[in-house]
């Protein structure tokens, strides 16, 4: 980065970190330090190796922010503390080891740091910073210490990761901590962990297997959302609803085990997921979400069972495999376009639904008429003389 452009990306958070107890600060080899020489407050034209001092307790925020030119770091027994952006933008940046000392990382840490290979977060780490290593794309290989119990929010989105094995401690992972991680191919989940948050590991388009531990209660929205390359998951039974998207472009995904303990399947859960040929909803569910199974193309089969009462919008729209199904009597709403532009040839419906939607047929609603043309709408009473022909 041009020195004069970094200066004025961080002009005024320098102003204000320089007061009476730093204006007479020391420098060492281009690192300034506070006047008692416990915080590294700036580094000043520094390239290649930086050895930081002993003595400092923690290296200031934005303190090396973009200098292209260091390829690694010396961080001493001393520091505490790494601040927020420390060495954001160190593009040139290709190892540091971080001590036993430190107990917290900052936000965006090491944040488009592209040269670097390989991280351990030592035990003390108690804290990672939101963003802490994201768009690090040649950052590999990573070791999170068991000081740990939650994975921050981006902390590695977009990096180059391959394996990660999350420890016991952990029981967060946070919003899309590993959003974009297309190399990430085996992830081991702990027992500990009990949510996993939105978009956690959308677009992990390596990822081909997921083990999800029974400790986990809630997936969040979009969680696995665009793993393209994911081909099974097991949901364990402590799980009792599947968030929005939380599958949703899983093209890959051929089969799924949703457990008896779900009620609710979120809007868009698996849509797009080409590859499923046939799902189980267990019979808890009582509510199906809007384009809950959207453009499954490859889904032939599916049971609604007797609990469900709502099955939203487009729950089934473009489902061009699925030829007939038997809505129960629970039901007693069905969205608009939940079964348009899919096969389906007959579908047999409780009494008051079909008088409900014979009646929309006739209306203004014909342009959110729930199934394809050519289907044979059948009331359970009479499977034979209440026949609506659409």
């Amino acid at each position: 980065m041009n020195p004069c452009a970094r200066a004025s990306i961080v002009l005024a958070t320098l102003v204000i970190r320089v007061s009476a107890d730093t204006i007479d600060g020391v420098s060492s080899n281009g690192l300034i330090l506070s006047k008692d020489a416990t915080t590294l407050i700036w580094a000043s034209n520094v390239s290649g190796d930086v050895t930081i001092p002993d003595g400092v307790t923690s290296i200031g925020n934005h303190a090396f922010l973009g200098w292209t030119r260091v390829t690694s770091v010396t961080i001493p027994d001393s520091v505490t503390s790494i601040g927020m952006g420390a060495f954001q933008q160190c593009s040139g940046l290709v190892s540091v080891t971080i001590p036993d000392s430190v107990t917290s990382i900052g936000d965006k840490a090491f944040a488009d740091c592209f040269r670097l290979t390989s991280i351990t977060i030592p035990d003390s780490v108690t804290s990672i910073g939101m963003g802490a290593f994201k768009r690090c794309p040649r950052l590999v290989s990573i070791s999170i210490g068991t000081g740990m119990t939650t994975i921050e929010r981006r902390a590695f989105a977009g990096s180059g990761l391959t394996s990660i094995n999350i420890p016991n401690s952990v029981t967060n992972i946070g919003d899309s901590a590993f959003y974009g991680c297309s190399y990430l191919t085996s992830i081991n989940i702990p027992n500990s962990v009990r949510s996993i948050g939105y978009e956690a590991f959308s677009g992990c388009t390596h990822l081909s297997e997921i083990k999800l531990p029974n400790s986990v209660r809630d997936i969040g929205d979009g969680a696995f959302s665009r793993c393209t390359g994911l081909t099974t998951v097991n949901i364990p039974d402590s799980v009792t609803s599947i968030g929005g998207a939380a599958f949703s472009g899983c093209t890959g995904l051929t089969s799924v085990n949703i457990p008896d303990g779900v009620t609710f399947i979120g809007d868009g859960a698996f849509y797009g997921c080409t590859g499923l040929t046939g799902i189980k909803i267990p019979d808890n569910v009582d509510r199906i979400g809007r384009s809950a199974f959207y453009g499954c193309t490859g889904l032939t089969t599916i049971n609604i069972p007797d609990r469900v009462t709502y099955i939203g919008d487009r729950a089934f729209y473009g489902c061009t495999g699925l030829t007939a199904i038997d809505i129960p009597d629970s039901v007693t709403f069905i969205g608009a376009l939940v079964f348009t532009q899919s096969g389906l040839k007959r579908i047999i419906l409780p009494d008051a639904l079909v008088k409900t939607l014979s009646s929309m047929k006739d209306s203004l609603y014909i342009d959110i008429w729930p199934f394809p043309d050519g289907c044979e709408v059948v009331p359970r009473s009479s499977l034979q003389d209440k026949v609506i022909k659409n």
